[in-house]
């Protein structure tokens, strides 16, 4: 199936994916956190006004080996003066866990 492209503009797309690491804990990204489920994550590129971001989480399965969850996280805030924003990971019962991957796009206008 053949699909249209997007809008042609200055739009900037990000794509970022934080692991339960270092890195990751570096960038706010510490699953699970006391369980909390609340993280502020510290963007790599400028947040303005109009930025989109899109989140999905994926859990390692524990029933079945090498396969993975997958589950959303909500986007809370944005705080385009510190370019961060607040994050929770809590749809439906769906929580991060050890080594759980937060990977999310970013669309700036």
């Amino acid at each position: 199936m053949d699909y249209p492209p997007g809008p042609e503009g200055p739009s900037q797309l990000t794509v970022v994916t934080l692991e339960d690491n270092a890195a990751g804990h570096a960038a706010g990204w510490n699953p699970p956190v006391n369980g909390l489920q609340l993280y502020t994550i510290q963007s790599p590129v400028e947040l303005r006004k109009g930025t989109l971001i899109e989140l999905s989480l994926t859990n390692p399965s524990i029933l079945v080996p090498l396969s993975h969850e997958v589950g959303e996280c909500q986007n809370r805030r944005m705080y385009p003066t510190t370019d961060s924003f607040t994050i929770t990971c809590d749809p439906g019962g769906f929580t991060p866990v050890e080594e759980s991957t937060l990977t999310y796009i970013i669309t700036n206008p």
